[in-house]
């Protein structure tokens, strides 16, 4: 793990110093578990964004499929350059070579261009497919460019904990990694399962030997383990001592016949971390909240909007205030010190945001969006993070457990002109693109313009739309309700590129097919 300040530089955040010992990055990397059966089926999609954001005339991109056990079975070699959306299914893959059997292993994507891309992990998103559910997540794994780049991003050796383990008997929480270029030798990994309760409980997992690129998927609890739960959600910490690759691992829950999964990312166990560089301190508390967590609230016809909160924060005591607002950013509803987090007796909880507003009187609707703001003094721990569950039960009740951050005071964003984010269409049912302009300014910013532009599969010609989101309020884009976009992307997977002129934009894109499987993901 970096520090945070360390990785502001390293991105080339907006105002930070740039170290001209800095290498450029001329290799992106990502490298995600797949699974295909009858069932089930995975994607990656992405969109070429490079030439955008980096104003590049073209990069080179080349998949790299392999099995279980690490072994190349197929290649994919193409040119990226037209912005337009693409997609790599892995399916194709396996039927360029005759394979039809039931598959598990992996795919790598790599990223070459003679330009400093600045990320060494491209803005990838790994799709799980199914008749019942579509799940994603972002680029999290992936194999270093080289010896600095293992030793910048590995300064902080930390667990890696932060996502739901599902108390539903039918689903199995999991965690699954790629190994890199280097053959492991008879480790564990230890993982302590925690409930709500604050209770804990430890195992061993034993890898065996692993060879290099292998892919590995470790079921956490089995079937009598869960009455541990008491029919709540858990979490867990994975500690380990694995090398060579970048330890985030893809984390969710998966059926027993491999046909649906939840999936969200692992990160840092940041609550034994006491150094300064762990803190961030708040530049002007006079004009500044000491950070604020932002997200959709959804609260109709059954869906609920949980904040989750891992026990993994720095040793800090926070308070929280929410606040309700309106698409037009009308103010709604407030609840003083909606919780608190004490120091180092941190603990599992979730805040059902629907039923603490029903508690004051007011009735929770859908299509307004949640503002929390974190107090601290004016220092609280630099790395934030949260999960956001959204959840609409049916068949099944499996929310999206979104790992995502809270907004740190940073005082050079407000000379920031503006901001580009974009995100997937996912398009297999129930696609759904929320963007918010809300900021850690205490009395407010300004509007944001945003030039929305809607990519397809087809040609790099998009669908360009304006619009204004007032000072905190939101825009919700539902494809379901849009059929001049939903006939523009013809069935296939899109893109939404955003450019605006207020760099606090940001949001989240949303699946739900009906049967309660909620794919979901911060934008990039």
């Amino acid at each position: 793990m970096k520090t945070y300040a360390d990785h502001l530089t390293s991105t080339k955040s907006f105002g930070e110093a740039i170290d001209p010992r800095k290498k450029p990055v001329v290799r992106s990397s990502a490298v995600f578990p797949c699974v295909v059966n009858e069932s089930m089926g995975t994607d990656i999609l992405f969109m070429g964004y490079w030439l955008l954001k980096r104003n590049m005339k073209e990069i080179s991109l080349l998949a790299t499929l392999r099995s279980e056990g690490g072994e190349v079975i197929n290649r994919n070699f193409r040119v990226i350059n037209e912005v337009r959306a693409y997609r790599i299914s892995v399916q194709d893959l396996l039927e360029e070579i005759g394979r039809e059997d039931d598959f598990r292993g992996s795919i790598e994507i790599e990223v070459f261009s003679t330009q400093d891309m600045v990320f060494p992990y491209p803005a990838f998103v790994v799709c799980f497919n199914s008749e019942e559910s579509a799940t994603f997540v972002h680029t999290c794994g992936r194999i270093y460019n080289d010896f600095e780049d293992l030793k910048e991003a590995s300064a902080i050796a930390v667990p890696e904990t932060g996502f739901d383990l599902s108390p539903d008997p039918g689903f199995h929480p999991y965690i699954s990694f790629v190994n890199g270029p280097f053959a492991i030798d008879e480790q564990s990994v230890d993982v302590e399962i925690i409930n709500t309760n604050g209770e804990t409980r430890t195992k061993s997992l034993p890898l065996g030997s692993i060879a290099p690129y292998e892919t590995k998927f470790l079921f956490l609890m089995d079937g009598e383990e869960k009455d541990f739960l008491g029919g709540e959600k858990g979490t867990a910490k994975i500690r380990h001592d694995l090398q060579g690759f970048f330890p985030r691992f893809v984390a969710g829950n998966f059926d027993a016949g491999w046909s649906n999964t939840s999936i969200t990312h692992s990160y840092y166990d940041t609550q034994h971390q006491t150094d300064e560089a762990a803190y961030w301190t708040n530049p002007d508390p006079a004009i500044l909240a000491d950070s604020v967590v932002v997200f959709p609230l959804f609260a109709e016809d059954g869906a609920y909007t949980q904040l989750a909160i891992y026990p993994i924060f720095a040793p800090s005591d926070i308070a929280c205030d929410l606040d309700l607002f309106a698409p037009d950013g009308t103010h709604l509803a407030r609840i003083p010190e909606c919780a608190e987090i004490k120091g180092d007796a941190q603990r599992l909880r979730y805040l059902d945001i629907a039923k603490m507003l029903n508690e004051i009187g007011f009735k929770a609707e859908s299509n307004s969006y949640v503002r929390i703001t974190l107090r601290g003094e004016g220092r609280l721990p630099a790395r934030l993070k949260f999960g956001l569950n959204l959840g609409n039960p049916a068949k099944h009740d499996i929310p999206s457990n979104i790992c995502f951050a809270a907004k740190v005071p940073n005082i050079k964003l407000l000379d920031k002109p503006g901001t580009f984010k974009w995100a997937p269409i996912v398009n297999r049912g129930g696609s759904m693109l929320v963007l918010s302009n809300i900021s850690p300014v205490l009395e407010g910013f300004r509007e944001a313009n945003v030039n929305l532009k809607i990519w397809r599969e087809s040609d790099d010609t998009p669908l360009e739309r304006s619009i204004q989101i007032a000072d905190n309020g939101s825009h919700w884009f539902d494809i379901r309700k849009d059929a001049e976009a939903a006939d523009f992307l013809e069935g296939r997977t899109g893109w939404v590129t955003a450019q605006s002129d207020n760099p606090f934009v940001d949001g989240y894109y949303i699946e739900d097919r009906g049967h309660g499987i909620i794919g979901a993901d911060h934008i990039f």
